[in-house]
């Protein structure tokens, strides 16, 4: 997991088997702990459009379950927001292939 900037917050790497998405995030010691809603911190929150969050986010794509803190694009956007949040949320979600091919030079 990156930001933007390239910093690396998360790295899970070495699981036995296959290393899929799907795997990898299953064996996180980060992601099992936020499904156990021990991370992140309680005291941790921010604000979005005037309504207050007390858990991250983190973008994915339609492969992955349904957990309130993976946020997927909608599968038929019909509105203009909808096509906006997609395109965004793609572009954010691109900053990760941009560190493997960054990582990789």
């Amino acid at each position: 997991m990156c930001d933007h900037d390239l910093w690396v917050w998360h790295v899970f790497a070495g699981s036995p088997g296959s290393n899929n998405d799907i795997n990898v995030l299953k064996q996180s010691p980060l992601c099992s702990r936020v499904v156990r809603g021990e991370w992140p911190p309680r005291h941790f929150s921010f604000e979005v459009n005037g309504r207050r969050y007390t858990y991250l986010y983190y973008l994915v794509n339609g492969i992955y379950p349904s957990y309130p803190f993976l946020v997927r694009p909608h599968q038929n956007p019909g509105t203009p927001d909808e096509l906006e949040f997609n395109a965004v949320q793609e572009g954010a979600r691109k900053e990760v292939e941009r560190l493997y091919g960054t990582m990789y030079q």
